[in-house]
């Protein structure tokens, strides 16, 4: 691998469930203690 190419990191995130309120699952934690 070349010298330039031996740091570089490619991250890749498949996030899901940001639309999940409490009204819909009360099953869902927000906070530490839940």
């Amino acid at each position: 691998m070349r010298k330039e190419l031996a740091n570089k990191v490619i991250i890749t995130a498949a996030i899901s469930g940001a639309e999940v309120t409490k009204e819909m699952n009360p099953n869902v934690p927000y906070t530490v203690e839940e």
